[in-house]
């Protein structure tokens, strides 16, 4: 080899503040188990040869002299200068031919971009920043060399959070490949399917620490829950409803409006925590529930029985929490599809300007009462007959209760589960009901019967009676695991003591025999 000399930076001096702020976790990666990674280089860091000998790049700022001097500077008019200083009879030769080492140039990006060491104005307001979202293969490269710099020029931090994002790769999890004729273009996917769709995929499957498998029919699963808001902004141009900003969901009359708004908080306050914890894959996952199945399949097809009642105050409550609701949800989800969402809050008329301004902070409180805690019970015997029992004609077919008196929820809401399965009436019996359409919610005994062959019996009771099984033991196992009971909220324990003790009545009402 022709050995040649080259210029080096002292990593090791640079580091040692940085040792300082991951011993203060200072640093902090998501996920976490990078940071092991990046101490370990840190510990074992080299001297860092910063020449190349190429023709693109920020030439190295030395000046050499006839005399063998050389001078650092900014220019070649302060090179002289210096020279002058140090001997008077030499003038400068030539400027070093080396150009610097494109992750030494990248290194200083944080500032040198916001006209550093100069413009203040920029620099104290975007430096430092509060995340850097990268890939796992330049940690060391860019990420390590970005916290040098900035903590031996800005004396800070140029950024408090890593994001490490995930590989993408292709369905098969294999790496793309020009040779392996697996490379997905995403000009082609966004062509096909809109760039909406594409980033809401990517979020969806950024679980931390996975590689993302994509496909076509991920990406077209994306576009078809879009599309779902599209329907919701229809249904609401359909029925003329409109956003009020004076509305306050805390003065909810309705049990539907309560439990939905209560829902909406819920899953905002989830919203919100997964994003401070860089999980954007629970995220997505979080808000897709909520919208699909609250927000989409139960409350605005629950609302439609209401609604047809034309009693003016209740839809004008419906009306009202409804646009109230979707607007948050178009909020919540505008980073990941501004597209959309910022198209049907101005066709809405939701917001005039953009909902890239709308905080997700707001400070927005509701109460768990009664009415919500009754309407869950509602809603589980809704999805309960709707999923284990498949009803093709509801002809003669009744819902009857083995108890002697009323069901406080069941009443209170009685308009809502006749409305839904056209029934005449919900009968209470005290005679043991043991049928193949027997099921148990909450601590009470159903049974659907028909005179005709109309129910298709999914509802198996041996099947009902090892899933109570199963859960009785798995809250027994974990109210018995002293490592929980010693670390878990006293909340927490009552809530699976409560689990367990519904779960043993649900399956005693499940053996109970004729006599």
């Amino acid at each position: 080899p022709f050995l040649t000399d080259q210029w080096f930076v002292d990593s090791k001096t640079l580091c040692i503040p940085i040792k300082k702020k991951i011993e203060k976790e200072k640093i902090k990666f998501h996920p976490k188990l990078w940071i092991n990674t990046f101490n370990h280089w840190i510990d074992n860091i080299q001297p860092w040869c910063i020449s190349r000998q190429i023709w693109w790049g920020h030439r190295i700022p030395i000046w050499y002299s006839n005399a063998g001097d050389m001078i650092a500077a900014e220019n070649i008019e302060e090179a002289k200068k210096q020279l002058s200083l140090i001997n008077k009879k030499a003038v400068i030769s030539h400027q070093e031919t080396d150009v610097l080492d494109t992750w030494f140039s990248s290194a200083l990006w944080p500032f040198s971009t916001l006209g550093w060491p100069k413009n203040k104005d920029l620099l104290n307001r975007f430096y430092p920043t509060n995340v850097l979202v990268t890939g796992f293969d330049i940690i060391f490269f860019w990420v390590a060399r970005m916290i040098m710099m900035g903590l031996k020029f800005m004396k800070d931090l140029p950024f408090e959070n890593i994001y490490i994002h995930p590989l993408v790769k292709d369905e098969k999890g294999q790496k793309m490949s020009k040779s392996k004729g697996n490379v997905i273009d995403p000009l082609v996917l966004i062509d096909k399917y809109g760039a909406d769709s594409l980033r809401f995929t990517l979020a969806s499957l950024s679980s931390q620490g996975r590689d993302i498998k994509l496909s076509d029919k991920v990406v077209e699963n994306s576009r078809n829950f879009i599309t779902k808001l599209w329907n919701v902004a229809r249904f609401a141009q359909f029925n003329n409803f409109k956003y009020r900003k004076s509305f306050d969901p805390n003065n909810n009359k309705l049990i539907l409006n309560k439990w939905i708004y209560f829902r909406y908080i819920e899953t905002k306050k989830n919203v919100i925590e997964s994003i401070s914890k860089f999980k954007f894959n629970l995220f997505i996952n979080e808000l897709y529930q909520f919208i699909w199945n609250d927000f989409c399949d139960l409350f605005i097809e629950l609302s439609k029985f209401f609604i047809k009642e034309k009693k003016d105050s209740i839809a004008e409550e419906i009306e009202s929490n409804f646009s109230y609701i979707f607007k948050g949800i178009l909020n919540m989800i505008n980073p990941v599809i501004p597209f959309v969402t910022e198209k049907l809050s101005r066709e809405l008329k939701y917001k005039k300007t953009s909902l890239f301004e709308e905080s997700l902070h707001e400070n927005e409180k509701v109460e768990y009462d009664s009415d919500i805690s009754e309407f869950i019970k509602v809603i589980e015997l809704i999805k309960k007959i709707r999923s284990e029992v498949t009803i093709n004609k509801l002809v003669d077919f009744e819902l009857s209760i083995e108890l002697n008196e009323q069901v406080k929820w069941v009443k209170n809401n009685e308009f809502l589960i006749k409305s839904i399965f056209k029934l005449n009436e919900i009968k209470y019996t005290n005679h043991l009901i043991n049928s193949d359409n027997t099921f148990v919610v909450e601590g009470v005994k159903f049974s659907l019967k028909t005179k005709s062959s109309n129910v298709d019996n999914n509802l198996n009771i041996e099947k009902q009676i090892n899933f109570y099984k199963k859960e009785i033991k798995h809250f027994e196992s974990k109210l018995k695991n002293n490592k929980f009971l010693k670390k878990a909220p006293k909340k927490i324990i009552e809530k699976e003591r409560d689990k367990l003790n519904l779960a043993i009545k649900n399956l005693q009402l499940l053996n109970k025999k004729d006599v």
